[in-house]
């Protein structure tokens, strides 16, 4: 259940701007920058885990890709994911356009919400990411901060509903049960996807790092 999201675009908000301590009289700068960025339906499984033998968050929200919840939209996430690496991708126009990525590392993600459009049944989440810029304070505030981006993150730390799940055992003989079972998941349910790579187009929005098949995600 890593808070993993690929390449996509992204409306980033005002943020505002603090500081931590490092250690007892070590300060360092940081920043809560909000986030505004589509979700496919085949993303909601990782973004809510279930439990073991409860029903996928997607099959609760939808059936066959219709909505079939209207009134406990938004939904508030409560999961504080750490340890995500965050990049931030941005170009610049004129006649040396460059595209530059900033990255950053131990990023945490504050109050995410789900927002499901009733009209088309579309999902988008906004949360704020926790960042130390450092040095790419300057181009955050000149190139980021109330401007569409993409960018992609990855968490490369365990959260705590994942430290606390038990450990299943596997059966040597059994192919299937040498890779560990998703929360909600069960033997004959389709699993949720590992990668994000394979997931489809964004509704609403072009797939600039892949290329574009003609069809619509559905």
């Amino acid at each position: 259940m890593r808070f993993n999201f690929s390449v996509r675009k992204c409306q980033f908000g005002t943020f505002n701007n603090r500081n931590e301590f490092a250690g007892p009289d070590d300060k360092v700068k940081a920043i809560d920058l909000p986030m505004t960025f589509p979700v496919r339906h085949a993303e909601l499984d990782m973004l809510v885990p279930a439990e073991d033998d409860g029903p996928l968050f997607s099959d609760f929200l939808f059936r066959d890709k219709h909505l079939r919840v209207f009134v406990l939209c938004p939904l508030k996430i409560y999961r504080k994911p750490e340890g995500v690496n965050l990049t931030i991708i941005y170009g610049t126009s004129g006649p040396r356009a460059k595209e530059y990525e900033l990255e950053f590392k131990d990023v945490k993600i504050k109050d995410p919400v789900l927002h499901v459009s009733i009209e088309d049944g579309s999902l988008s989440l906004t949360c704020k990411a926790q960042i130390h810029p450092g040095r790419y304070l300057q181009a955050i505030c000149d190139n980021v901060e109330l401007q569409i981006c993409r960018f992609k993150c990855k968490s490369v730390q365990e959260e705590l509903l994942d430290k606390d799940r038990p450990a299943e055992k596997a059966d040597e003989d059994d192919d299937d049960a040498q890779q560990p079972e998703l929360p909600g998941t069960t033997t004959g349910r389709a699993r949720v996807p590992e990668g994000v790579d394979d997931l489809g187009p964004i509704p609403g929005q072009d797939d600039e790092d892949e290329e574009d098949d003609g069809e619509d995600d559905e």
